[in-house]
């Protein structure tokens, strides 16, 4: 099982077992109704999902019917399993990237640790002898291959 980070339970949202809850990516999110997710090691399904804005979303869980059975749960962080995301037959998503090794020129250059938004693009976070973000987009990166465990990138001159 791999497990992706997808956000963090807040608070309690009213008294029956809905709370609220941040999650990283509301836009593409692949949380509905049905999915599991893993919290404190516990897998649990989704009952219903209500996305108010990109700060808040309200998830209810099934059999969790009380304020009282969120407890062990509130500020918790909810992961779910990498199977449980919906992609087309070889569709990437930015976790796949995570421990690949990024090679320029034939040399590995470091391996990536992590990876946000800039608002324009994704930038990679590539953790080696010098800490290098490469920015996702076709004009760095020349290949992924995830059963090499690689992606190929062009290195920026300023590099």
């Amino acid at each position: 099982m791999k497990l992706i980070l997808l956000g963090k339970i807040l608070k309690p949202h009213a008294l029956k077992g809905m709370m609220s809850c941040y999650l990283e990516n509301t836009e593409d999110s692949s949380l509905k109704p049905g999915k599991k997710i893993v919290i404190n090691s516990q897998t649990y399904e989704v009952e219903s999902i209500n996305f108010h804005n990109s700060k808040k979303t309200m998830i209810k869980l099934k059999n969790v019917d009380h304020i009282n059975d969120l407890g062990a749960i509130l500020n918790q962080d909810i992961y779910i399993d990498r199977e449980e995301i919906d992609c087309e037959d070889g569709e990437i998503i930015l976790n796949d990237l995570i421990n690949l090794d990024v090679v320029s020129n034939g040399l590995v250059q470091g391996r990536v640790d992590n990876f946000y938004s800039n608002g324009a693009q994704d930038i990679l976070v590539v953790k080696g002898k010098t800490p290098i973000e490469i920015p996702l987009i076709d004009q760095f990166i020349k290949s992924i291959d995830l059963n090499k465990n690689t992606i190929e990138v062009i290195l920026p001159e300023y590099l």
